[in-house]
C-alpha cells in the first residue's frame, strides 16, 4: 500500500467517523438497545480500545479507526473496522 492510499484511507476512517458522531448526537439510526450492549461488551474487551483519560478499565476510543467507541456503537449501520461486530 502506498502512502496516499494509506492516507486516503484514513481520511475515508475520519470523514465517517464525522458522520457518524453527527448521526449519534442527533439520535438518527440508531441501533436497538440490546445490539449496543452486545457492540459495547465486545468493545470493552477488544485489545485495539484505547481507556479513556484518567481510567484504566473503560475504553473510550477504537484506535483501529479513531472512532469514540460511545458513539460508533449507538449506530445501526456502523461497522467495526476489524469486523467484531
Amino acid at each position: 500500500m502506498t502512502y496516499n492510499d494509506h492516507m486516503f484511507k484514513k481520511l475515508g476512517y475520519y470523514l465517517t467517523g464525522a458522520l457518524g458522531l453527527i448521526q449519534s448526537r442527533l439520535r438518527i439510526g440508531m441501533a436497538d438497545l440490546d445490539v449496543i450492549a452486545k457492540r459495547r461488551e465486545i468493545c470493552q474487551n477488544c485489545p485495539e480500545a484505547e481507556p479513556c483519560r484518567g481510567s484504566i478499565r473503560i475504553k473510550c476510543k477504537c484506535t483501529v479507526c479513531g472512532c469514540q467507541i460511545n458513539d460508533k456503537i449507538r449506530l445501526h449501520r456502523s461497522k467495526c473496522p476489524i469486523d467484531k461486530w
